[in-house]
């Protein structure tokens, strides 16, 4: 069972919104995320992958993108959208 209190910060929809197409680096998200900064886009990104809904490759670039606990989550964010209809 997946508590929804770890989509309850401000900018966690956010972020997994953006990461549902593509993998993206640090600056990408600082810059498609509107009106987040730096300091708050890396401490959700650090409690994001403190919670496994993201991973980090550590290449060059340091693509962020879900875990499969990260798709499992946006997976019941749509379908509690569907419901809501």
């Amino acid at each position: 069972m997946i508590p929804l209190d770890i989509l309850n910060p401000k900018w966690v929809l956010d972020i997994i919104f953006q990461l549902k197409y593509s993998r993206l680096t640090y600056t990408q998200l600082l810059e498609y995320v509107d009106g987040i900064n730096k300091r708050i886009l890396s401490l959700t990104l650090k409690k994001s992958k403190r919670e496994a809904i993201v991973s980090i490759v550590n290449t060059q670039e340091g693509k962020i993108f879900f875990s499969e606990y990260g798709h499992k989550i946006l997976f019941i964010i749509y379908e509690l959208g569907y419901w809501n209809k």
